[in-house]
């Protein structure tokens, strides 16, 4: 791994520990859920904020301990992934939001009639709707209507949703294996299947390009703290 050392007062050091050290705060719910079932029902208890470092403690410890050797801490900067793996969900849930939008880009500029038009802009909401129709093209031309077949039947906000996930998915594929176990933790486990992660016929290399392009338009100053994507 390429290592690229980080300054102690950084805005990454408090992120990169609890992704090295905790990983069961950035878990995503449907992992946690398969993995504690026990927990349905006591939202009470779990909303308690000593029981929560108590659990995260002991949780993250079970996760760690179940990849091994792989465990080992990330401890620089130097992969070209870490700005996605280190994000928060939220910004994570943005990303996928626009980049799989920006995969079904051409399959909104194809579209004429305007019921259709006005169905996909009421269920992206304005602001993807736009953005995938008259600018995601500079950084993708998008998907044929035959490879986004899969994902055009039902909402085409959880269809970009989902190719989303499954290219930051496929980011990770390539990265080193402490950064892409600790990162996949993060995705719903439906993202590594691999017909979501190969649904945009992206190497790794292009598909973090793409997501990094996104990134850039949606949290410029995030990114400009990764001296390796520079």
């Amino acid at each position: 791994m390429t290592s690229t050392a980080m300054d102690l007062s950084s805005p990454l050091t408090a992120p990169l520990q609890m992704f090295n050290l905790l990983p069961s705060r950035t878990l995503h719910p449907e992992r946690a859920r398969a993995l504690w079932p026990e927990d349905v029902g006591h939202d009470d208890l779990l909303t308690n904020a000593t029981m929560q470092r108590v659990l995260h403690k002991r949780r993250s410890a079970q996760l760690l301990h179940s990849i091994g050797a792989d465990a080992a801490p990330v401890l620089g900067l130097g992969d070209a992934a870490l700005p996605l793996a280190l994000a928060e969900p939220e910004l994570l849930e943005q990303v996928a939001n626009f980049a799989g939008a920006a995969l079904m880009g051409g399959h909104l500029r194809r579209t004429i009639e305007r019921d259709k038009l006005a169905q996909a802009r009421a269920d992206l909401g304005d602001e993807i709707f736009l953005w995938a129709r008259h600018q995601a093209f500079d950084i993708h031309p998008g998907l044929s209507d035959a490879q986004l077949q899969p994902w055009l039947h039902n909402r085409l906000s959880a269809g970009a949703n989902a190719l989303g996930f499954g290219l930051i998915a496929q980011v990770f594929g390539d990265a080193p294996a402490p950064t892409r176990l600790r990162a996949n933790w993060k995705l719903h486990p439906a993202a590594e299947a691999p017909e979501l992660r190969n649904a945009s016929g992206l190497k790794p290399k292009a598909a973090r390009d793409l997501c990094l392009a996104v990134m850039q338009q949606l949290d410029s100053k995030w990114l400009s703290y990764f001296p390796a994507i520079h």
